[in-house]
Protein backbone atom coordinates (compact mmCIF):
# COMPACT_ATOMS: atom_id res chain seq x y z
CA UNK A 1 0.00 0.00 0.00
CA UNK A 2 1.43 3.25 -1.00
CA UNK A 3 2.46 5.40 1.76
CA UNK A 4 -0.21 8.20 0.59
CA UNK A 5 -2.62 5.60 1.22
CA UNK A 6 -1.99 4.08 4.70
CA UNK A 7 -1.84 8.44 5.61
CA UNK A 8 -5.62 8.71 4.26
CA UNK A 9 -6.68 5.40 6.04
CA UNK A 10 -4.89 5.96 9.81
CA UNK A 11 -6.59 9.62 9.69
CA UNK A 12 -9.86 8.41 8.17
CA UNK A 13 -9.53 6.18 11.12
CA UNK A 14 -8.97 8.55 13.82
CA UNK A 15 -11.55 11.04 13.03
CA UNK A 16 -14.55 7.78 12.40
CA UNK A 17 -14.82 7.54 16.66
CA UNK A 18 -15.01 11.62 17.03
CA UNK A 19 -17.56 11.51 14.22
CA UNK A 20 -19.64 9.39 16.18
CA UNK A 21 -19.23 10.57 19.58
CA UNK A 22 -20.27 14.33 18.14
CA UNK A 23 -22.82 12.60 16.14
CA UNK A 24 -24.46 10.61 18.99
CA UNK A 25 -23.83 13.24 21.64
CA UNK A 26 -26.14 15.89 19.31
CA UNK A 27 -28.90 13.41 18.94
CA UNK A 28 -29.35 12.93 22.38
CA UNK A 29 -29.28 16.77 22.92
CA UNK A 30 -31.71 17.30 20.24
CA UNK A 31 -34.02 13.94 22.10
CA UNK A 32 -33.49 15.61 25.65
CA UNK A 33 -34.80 18.84 23.94
CA UNK A 34 -37.92 17.28 22.84
CA UNK A 35 -39.19 15.19 25.17
CA UNK A 36 -37.70 15.50 28.71
CA UNK A 37 -38.84 19.12 28.69
CA UNK A 38 -41.79 20.72 30.42
CA UNK A 39 -44.59 22.61 28.96
CA UNK A 40 -42.52 25.56 30.30
CA UNK A 41 -39.23 24.46 28.58
CA UNK A 42 -37.45 23.69 31.54
CA UNK A 43 -35.15 20.26 31.79
CA UNK A 44 -35.22 19.48 35.38
CA UNK A 45 -33.42 16.94 37.70
CA UNK A 46 -35.46 14.36 40.12
CA UNK A 47 -37.23 15.62 43.55
CA UNK A 48 -34.39 15.82 46.13
CA UNK A 49 -34.64 15.10 49.83
CA UNK A 50 -32.12 17.52 51.85
CA UNK A 51 -32.10 17.56 55.75
CA UNK A 52 -29.27 18.87 57.27
CA UNK A 53 -28.72 19.96 61.38
CA UNK A 54 -26.94 23.19 60.14
CA UNK A 55 -27.56 26.35 59.34
CA UNK A 56 -27.75 26.20 56.35
CA UNK A 57 -27.02 24.01 52.96
CA UNK A 58 -25.47 25.62 49.87
CA UNK A 59 -24.62 24.31 46.45
CA UNK A 60 -21.18 24.05 44.82
CA UNK A 61 -21.02 26.32 41.61
CA UNK A 62 -20.35 22.60 39.60
CA UNK A 63 -24.43 21.70 40.52
CA UNK A 64 -25.38 25.87 39.77
CA UNK A 65 -23.38 25.40 36.50
CA UNK A 66 -22.89 28.94 36.00
CA UNK A 67 -19.10 29.04 37.01
CA UNK A 68 -17.79 30.38 33.54
CA UNK A 69 -14.91 32.44 34.67
CA UNK A 70 -16.06 35.74 33.40
CA UNK A 71 -17.05 34.90 29.69
CA UNK A 72 -20.20 36.53 29.66
CA UNK A 73 -20.36 36.67 26.40
CA UNK A 74 -20.67 32.52 26.78
CA UNK A 75 -23.59 32.95 29.28
CA UNK A 76 -25.49 35.08 27.13
CA UNK A 77 -25.03 33.20 23.66
CA UNK A 78 -26.46 30.18 26.44
CA UNK A 79 -29.28 32.31 27.03
CA UNK A 80 -30.36 29.90 30.42
CA UNK A 81 -32.84 30.34 32.84
CA UNK A 82 -32.35 28.54 35.94
CA UNK A 83 -35.54 27.86 38.29
CA UNK A 84 -35.27 26.09 42.40
CA UNK A 85 -38.39 24.45 43.43
CA UNK A 86 -37.75 24.01 47.31
CA UNK A 87 -40.91 22.97 49.74
CA UNK A 88 -40.08 22.88 53.47
CA UNK A 89 -41.15 19.91 55.34
CA UNK A 90 -41.34 21.36 58.38
CA UNK A 91 -43.01 24.44 60.39
CA UNK A 92 -41.71 28.08 60.05
CA UNK A 93 -40.51 29.99 56.99
CA UNK A 94 -37.62 29.45 54.99
CA UNK A 95 -35.33 31.13 53.05
CA UNK A 96 -33.61 30.50 49.34
CA UNK A 97 -31.11 32.90 47.64
CA UNK A 98 -28.33 32.93 45.23
CA UNK A 99 -25.18 35.16 45.59
CA UNK A 100 -21.89 35.54 44.98
CA UNK A 101 -19.48 32.40 46.61
CA UNK A 102 -17.49 35.17 48.19
CA UNK A 103 -20.44 37.01 49.92
CA UNK A 104 -22.24 33.29 50.89
CA UNK A 105 -18.59 32.09 52.47
CA UNK A 106 -17.91 35.42 53.97
CA UNK A 107 -21.56 34.86 55.71
CA UNK A 108 -21.79 31.20 56.76
CA UNK A 109 -17.84 31.86 58.24
CA UNK A 110 -17.83 30.42 61.46
CA UNK A 111 -21.36 28.61 61.20
CA UNK A 112 -21.65 24.97 60.66
CA UNK A 113 -23.03 24.07 56.91
CA UNK A 114 -23.73 21.74 54.72
CA UNK A 115 -22.44 22.05 50.82
CA UNK A 116 -23.90 19.21 48.20
CA UNK A 117 -21.42 17.18 46.80
CA UNK A 118 -23.68 14.77 44.60
CA UNK A 119 -27.44 13.25 44.43
CA UNK A 120 -27.99 9.82 44.38
CA UNK A 121 -31.53 7.99 44.73
CA UNK A 122 -33.31 10.76 45.52
CA UNK A 123 -31.11 11.93 48.33
CA UNK A 124 -28.61 14.73 48.31
CA UNK A 125 -25.06 13.67 49.73
CA UNK A 126 -23.68 16.47 51.63
CA UNK A 127 -20.18 17.58 52.71
CA UNK A 128 -20.29 19.57 56.50
CA UNK A 129 -18.47 22.20 57.42
CA UNK A 130 -18.13 22.22 61.07
CA UNK A 131 -18.98 25.45 63.38
CA UNK A 132 -20.05 27.18 66.54
CA UNK A 133 -21.45 30.56 65.12
CA UNK A 134 -24.88 31.67 64.40
CA UNK A 135 -26.01 34.24 61.26
CA UNK A 136 -28.27 37.06 61.09
CA UNK A 137 -31.80 36.46 59.51
CA UNK A 138 -30.49 35.87 55.33
CA UNK A 139 -33.44 38.01 54.58
CA UNK A 140 -31.59 40.89 55.83
CA UNK A 141 -28.53 40.70 54.22
CA UNK A 142 -28.27 43.21 50.76
CA UNK A 143 -25.40 40.70 48.93
CA UNK A 144 -28.54 38.41 47.32
CA UNK A 145 -28.84 38.29 43.52
CA UNK A 146 -32.27 36.54 43.68
CA UNK A 147 -34.37 35.26 46.89
CA UNK A 148 -37.38 34.27 48.20
CA UNK A 149 -38.58 33.28 51.36
CA UNK A 150 -41.78 32.12 53.16
CA UNK A 151 -43.71 29.41 53.94
CA UNK A 152 -44.33 26.18 51.85
CA UNK A 153 -43.57 25.86 48.04
CA UNK A 154 -40.72 28.80 47.61
CA UNK A 155 -39.70 29.08 43.96
CA UNK A 156 -36.46 31.19 43.22
CA UNK A 157 -35.80 32.21 39.20
CA UNK A 158 -32.49 33.80 37.78
CA UNK A 159 -30.61 33.98 34.85
CA UNK A 160 -27.39 31.67 34.31
CA UNK A 161 -24.74 34.29 35.03
CA UNK A 162 -21.06 34.62 34.56
CA UNK A 163 -19.48 34.07 37.73
CA UNK A 164 -18.57 32.04 40.56
CA UNK A 165 -22.11 31.62 42.46
CA UNK A 166 -24.08 29.94 45.26
CA UNK A 167 -27.29 28.75 46.01
CA UNK A 168 -28.22 28.28 49.62
CA UNK A 169 -31.21 27.34 51.51
CA UNK A 170 -32.09 28.06 55.06
CA UNK A 171 -34.40 28.59 57.74
CA UNK A 172 -35.39 32.45 57.34
CA UNK A 173 -34.45 33.23 60.82
CA UNK A 174 -31.15 31.56 60.64
CA UNK A 175 -31.61 29.16 63.01
CA UNK A 176 -30.00 24.85 62.47
CA UNK A 177 -32.22 22.25 61.53
CA UNK A 178 -33.59 22.19 57.45
CA UNK A 179 -35.35 19.46 56.05
CA UNK A 180 -36.64 20.46 52.15
CA UNK A 181 -37.39 18.63 49.26
CA UNK A 182 -36.17 20.51 46.22
CA UNK A 183 -36.41 20.09 41.97
CA UNK A 184 -33.18 22.24 39.86
CA UNK A 185 -34.47 22.77 36.70
CA UNK A 186 -32.76 24.76 33.44
CA UNK A 187 -34.22 26.04 30.25
CA UNK A 188 -31.27 26.51 27.49
CA UNK A 189 -32.47 28.24 24.45
CA UNK A 190 -29.67 27.30 22.24
CA UNK A 191 -29.87 23.60 23.32
CA UNK A 192 -31.69 22.90 20.44
CA UNK A 193 -29.39 24.57 18.11
CA UNK A 194 -26.28 22.95 19.85
CA UNK A 195 -27.58 19.42 19.42
CA UNK A 196 -28.35 20.21 15.49
CA UNK A 197 -24.78 21.73 15.15
CA UNK A 198 -23.10 18.86 17.19
CA UNK A 199 -25.15 16.15 14.79
CA UNK A 200 -24.34 18.25 11.81
CA UNK A 201 -20.73 18.31 12.76
CA UNK A 202 -21.00 14.67 13.29
CA UNK A 203 -22.11 13.48 9.67
CA UNK A 204 -19.27 16.21 8.15
CA UNK A 205 -16.14 14.55 10.06
CA UNK A 206 -18.41 10.98 9.61
CA UNK A 207 -18.56 12.04 6.03
CA UNK A 208 -14.84 12.64 5.48
CA UNK A 209 -13.64 9.58 7.64
CA UNK A 210 -15.25 7.81 4.91
CA UNK A 211 -13.92 8.98 2.05
CA UNK A 212 -10.57 9.35 3.29
CA UNK A 213 -10.86 5.49 4.64
CA UNK A 214 -12.33 4.42 0.98
CA UNK A 215 -9.26 6.04 -0.26
CA UNK A 216 -7.10 4.57 1.55
CA UNK A 217 -8.51 1.04 1.31
CA UNK A 218 -9.00 1.78 -3.00
CA UNK A 219 -6.31 0.01 -5.24
CA UNK A 220 -5.74 -3.13 -6.03
CA UNK A 221 -9.39 -3.87 -6.27
CA UNK A 222 -11.38 -5.25 -9.34
CA UNK A 223 -13.18 -3.11 -11.03
CA UNK A 224 -15.99 -5.45 -11.96
CA UNK A 225 -17.53 -4.98 -8.84
CA UNK A 226 -16.63 -8.71 -7.83
CA UNK A 227 -14.92 -8.68 -4.69
CA UNK A 228 -10.75 -9.44 -5.95
CA UNK A 229 -10.15 -12.46 -3.79
CA UNK A 230 -13.10 -14.15 -5.34
CA UNK A 231 -11.02 -14.74 -8.08
CA UNK A 232 -7.54 -14.62 -7.05
CA UNK A 233 -7.57 -16.85 -3.68
CA UNK A 234 -5.52 -13.80 -1.94
CA UNK A 235 -7.13 -14.33 0.83
CA UNK A 236 -5.59 -17.81 1.37
CA UNK A 237 -2.34 -16.77 -0.32
CA UNK A 238 -1.79 -14.40 3.03
CA UNK A 239 -1.37 -17.61 5.49
CA UNK A 240 -0.34 -20.17 3.59
CA UNK A 241 1.74 -19.22 0.71
CA UNK A 242 -0.37 -20.44 -1.72
CA UNK A 243 -1.44 -24.55 -0.38
CA UNK A 244 -4.62 -25.75 -0.14
CA UNK A 245 -7.53 -24.85 -1.04
CA UNK A 246 -8.43 -21.28 -2.53
CA UNK A 247 -11.22 -19.08 -2.67
CA UNK A 248 -14.19 -19.33 -5.21
CA UNK A 249 -16.63 -17.32 -6.56
CA UNK A 250 -19.10 -19.86 -4.71
CA UNK A 251 -16.82 -20.15 -1.85
CA UNK A 252 -14.93 -16.28 -1.18
CA UNK A 253 -13.87 -16.73 1.69
CA UNK A 254 -10.95 -19.41 2.86
CA UNK A 255 -9.76 -19.55 6.09
CA UNK A 256 -6.61 -21.81 6.63
CA UNK A 257 -3.81 -21.98 9.48
CA UNK A 258 -0.93 -24.30 10.05
CA UNK A 259 1.80 -24.57 12.61
CA UNK A 260 4.99 -23.49 11.91
CA UNK A 261 7.80 -25.52 12.26
CA UNK A 262 10.45 -25.44 14.90
CA UNK A 263 8.58 -22.73 17.17
CA UNK A 264 10.33 -21.35 19.74
CA UNK A 265 9.93 -22.21 23.04
CA UNK A 266 10.19 -19.11 24.83
CA UNK A 267 8.74 -16.27 22.46
CA UNK A 268 4.89 -17.18 23.30
CA UNK A 269 6.27 -15.16 26.55
CA UNK A 270 6.31 -12.05 24.92
CA UNK A 271 4.61 -12.24 21.48
CA UNK A 272 1.70 -10.50 23.07
CA UNK A 273 3.87 -7.27 24.41
CA UNK A 274 5.18 -7.32 20.79
CA UNK A 275 1.99 -7.02 19.18
CA UNK A 276 0.89 -4.10 21.38
CA UNK A 277 1.23 -1.61 18.35
CA UNK A 278 -0.94 -3.85 15.73
CA UNK A 279 -3.43 -3.95 19.25
CA UNK A 280 -3.79 -0.19 18.76
CA UNK A 281 -3.94 0.37 15.09
CA UNK A 282 -6.91 -2.43 15.10
CA UNK A 283 -8.90 -0.39 17.92
CA UNK A 284 -9.68 2.03 15.25
CA UNK A 285 -9.94 0.02 12.38
CA UNK A 286 -12.46 -2.14 13.33
CA UNK A 287 -14.80 0.75 14.67
CA UNK A 288 -14.55 1.64 10.36
CA UNK A 289 -14.90 -1.72 9.74
CA UNK A 290 -18.38 -2.25 11.13
CA UNK A 291 -19.20 1.44 9.47
CA UNK A 292 -18.35 0.34 6.00
CA UNK A 293 -19.30 -2.80 6.53
CA UNK A 294 -23.20 -1.21 6.97
CA UNK A 295 -22.30 1.16 3.93
CA UNK A 296 -21.15 -2.18 1.85
CA UNK A 297 -24.78 -3.75 3.33
CA UNK A 298 -26.64 -1.48 1.75
CA UNK A 299 -24.48 -0.95 -1.87
CA UNK A 300 -25.43 -4.95 -1.89
CA UNK A 301 -28.97 -4.28 -1.26
CA UNK A 302 -29.28 -1.80 -3.84
CA UNK A 303 -26.69 -2.55 -6.58
CA UNK A 304 -26.42 -6.59 -6.19
CA UNK A 305 -22.03 -5.83 -5.62
CA UNK A 306 -19.76 -5.28 -2.74
CA UNK A 307 -17.71 -2.10 -3.69
CA UNK A 308 -14.08 -3.27 -4.50
CA UNK A 309 -12.80 -0.69 -2.12
CA UNK A 310 -14.67 -1.48 0.77
CA UNK A 311 -13.86 -5.40 0.37
CA UNK A 312 -10.32 -4.74 -0.06
CA UNK A 313 -10.40 -2.65 3.53
CA UNK A 314 -12.71 -4.90 5.53
CA UNK A 315 -11.29 -8.09 3.91
CA UNK A 316 -7.83 -6.47 4.99
CA UNK A 317 -9.01 -5.71 8.23
CA UNK A 318 -10.16 -9.72 8.83
CA UNK A 319 -7.11 -10.78 7.59
CA UNK A 320 -5.12 -8.50 9.98
CA UNK A 321 -6.95 -9.52 13.15
CA UNK A 322 -6.25 -12.68 12.38
CA UNK A 323 -2.47 -12.53 11.60
CA UNK A 324 -2.23 -10.90 14.93
CA UNK A 325 -4.17 -13.61 16.60
CA UNK A 326 -2.55 -16.62 15.20
CA UNK A 327 0.69 -15.08 16.23
CA UNK A 328 -0.29 -13.50 19.78
CA UNK A 329 -3.24 -15.18 20.77
CA UNK A 330 -4.19 -18.74 22.27
CA UNK A 331 -0.77 -18.99 24.07
CA UNK A 332 0.89 -17.83 20.58
CA UNK A 333 1.32 -21.23 19.52
CA UNK A 334 0.81 -21.15 15.58
CA UNK A 335 3.56 -19.10 14.13
CA UNK A 336 6.65 -16.74 15.26
CA UNK A 337 5.95 -14.89 11.93
CA UNK A 338 5.58 -11.01 13.01
CA UNK A 339 2.15 -10.38 11.54
CA UNK A 340 2.00 -7.60 8.64
CA UNK A 341 -0.87 -5.41 7.80
CA UNK A 342 -1.46 -6.78 3.78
Amino acid sequence: MKPGRVVALVIGCLMLLPGLGLLLGGAGIAIAYGVARDDAGYLHSPLTRVESQSVAVTTGTFALSADLQGEAWLTDSLDADIRLRVTQSGNGPMFIGVAPTADVDAYLAGAPHDDVTGIAHGAATVATTPGTGVVPPPSGETFWSAKASGVGLQQLNFPAMAGDWKIVVMNADGSAGISTTAVLEVRVAFLLPLGLILVGIGLLILAGAIVLIVIGASGGGSDSGRPAAATSGSIHEGVSGGRGPRATADHPVVLTARLDAALSRWKWLVKWFLAIPHYLILVFLWPAFIVLTTVAGFAILFTGKYPPALFEFNSGVLRWSWRVSYYAFNGGMGTDRYPHSR
